[in-house]
């Protein structure tokens, strides 16, 4: 793939996680190659990257679809992140400055800013916090020296981001508690708590799934 067509890929991509392209929309090849300027041929070497990735579907006559979030091996996926983190995590509280804690500390502060400040339509404010929160974990991956393998784990299975934000749906109070865990992160961090770091990874990454009645009832529309 072309560095152009990685590009498209990457806005597309982005725009299906965060439902700006909803499941279920049609996408038209003509439509897209108007609106980044380029012929059909490169639309169609993204629809394929897109097709393989899981985030949209093709039907032979009837056209491209976005596809619904399936959630199949989303725990396989969780299961992976986890074993990983927990070595990043040990790594970093091993090395952490003051000031690293405190880098850290602002980013979720911010996040909570804005969560305090979420209605039941403010898209774009769940977008933040979910790039906040994003941005939170490629810190501690960074500092490190893991961030090849922070950007491993994320792109190898853009479904398992769709997965993320569908958390991000949720009602204000439980974002809230979403972000206590990366409060409770580094304060077990400052306290050096191994066990507590664990168990917050843990809480973490399987969030979604244990709201996951929630999201299926107000989203069912979007999932398989």
């Amino acid at each position: 793939m072309t560095k152009e067509n990685r590009q498209i890929y990457s806005i597309l991509a982005r725009e299906i996680v965060y439902l700006e392209l909803k499941p279920g929309d049609k996408l038209y090849e003509s439509e897209i190659a108007k609106r980044f300027n380029v012929s059909r041929t490169p639309i169609r070497d993204v629809f394929q990257k897109l097709e393989q990735d899981g985030l949209i579907e093709v039907y032979p006559q009837r056209g491209s679809f976005v596809s619904k979030l399936s959630l199949d091996g989303i725990t396989d996926i969780i299961y992976i992140r986890s074993l990983v983190e927990k070595h990043v995590f040990e790594e970093y509280m091993n090395l952490a400055t003051a000031l690293d804690i405190s880098k850290l500390d602002v980013i979720v502060q911010e996040a909570e800013k804005l969560a305090d400040e979420i209605s039941s339509n403010s898209m774009n404010l769940r977008k933040k916090i979910f790039e906040l929160d994003f941005y939170l974990y490629e810190t501690i991956y960074t500092r490190v020296g893991r961030k090849s393998v922070f950007d491993l784990l994320n792109s190898s299975n853009p479904s398992f981001f769709r997965y993320r934000f569908f958390a991000f749906l949720s009602a204000k109070e439980d974002i809230k508690s979403y972000l206590s865990i990366d409060r409770d992160i580094i304060s077990a961090l400052i306290s050096q708590d191994k066990d507590a770091i664990n168990d917050c990874i843990e809480k973490h990454n399987f969030f979604g799934l244990s709201k996951l009645n929630d999201i299926k009832s107000t989203n069912s529309a979007y999932l398989k």
